[in-house]
């Protein structure tokens, strides 16, 4: 401690002298600058969390429909792909004698 005023002394270090008003809003405003970083981070990964959530629930929906029309397409009568499922139930059962 003796060494450090000393070097005060001599003007070897520099100093900042401040009142205990001007310490305390300088203080306050650390505080409130930490908050809002705090609360800036927070909004973030919630933020991101949400992101990531939905986009995660967009590509399990996504890759459900590719799986379903890969796995077992409609086919009509004529072994191709039908646009109109209905009818082809419709067929189906027509040529089964029902």
């Amino acid at each position: 401690m003796q060494r450090m005023a000393e070097a005060v002394a001599k003007d070897e270090i520099e100093t900042v002298t401040m009142s205990v008003g001007t310490q305390r809003r300088a203080v306050l405003e650390a505080v409130a600058f930490g908050t809002f970083l705090r609360d800036v981070e927070t909004w973030c990964v919630l933020l991101m969390a949400t992101f990531l959530l939905i986009h995660l629930q967009f590509e399990q929906r996504l890759n459900s429909l590719l799986l379903v029309s890969f796995v077992c397409p409609p086919q009509g009568a004529d072994g191709l792909q039908s646009a109109d499922p209905v009818a082809d139930t419709q067929d189906q059962e027509a040529g089964s004698g029902r």
